[in-house]
């Protein structure tokens, strides 16, 4: 990259600081519609829709193997914590991403990089954090230059 800048994944402070047990990105844009189809436009085929969600207005994006045991519990009628998973979530303007026990098995960076090149969008802010409950924040920003830098990402 010019000027010696390094790209660096989204959770790169979670892995260097050994925090967990899971991470989180959450952001939040002006443009819900166009973050939807961004968002599905650009996250890996890695993940798979998961259209047995209960909020009609969330969409929800599971890494394949989770989706498949989902779908298979959900067909026998099984309730049970799924501990080790990767999720997108984008409901409205905002965007959530979780790695549930999974650390840097995802990398979902590839899309947030299409997000900023999409200004439109209109980013306002971004955290990234870890816990059972996003307890613990890491790094957080507004507006996009903030979330380039975090990324290693030279100024458009």
């Amino acid at each position: 990259m010019p000027g010696g800048v390094t790209p660096r994944p989204w959770f790169w402070p979670l892995a260097a600081g050994g925090h967990g047990p899971d991470w989180y990105f959450h952001a939040t844009f002006a443009d819900a519609a166009g973050l939807a189809r961004r968002v599905a436009e650009h996250l890996s085929t890695e993940f798979v829709r998961d259209t047995g969600v209960a909020d009609p207005d969330q969409l929800a994006y599971l890494d394949a193997h989770t989706h498949a045991r989902l779908t298979e519990m959900r067909a026998a009628g099984v309730r049970e914590n799924i501990y080790v998973f990767a999720e997108v979530t984008v409901t409205g303007g905002a965007l959530m991403m979780c790695h549930g026990l999974a650390a840097d098995r995802f990398d979902e960076t590839p899309m947030l990089r299409a997000l900023l090149d999409t200004p439109d969008l209109g980013l306002t802010d971004w955290q990234v954090g870890y816990g059972g409950d996003f307890t613990g924040q890491v790094a957080q920003g507004v507006g996009p230059g903030s979330l380039r830098a975090h990324l290693g990402l030279p100024a458009p």
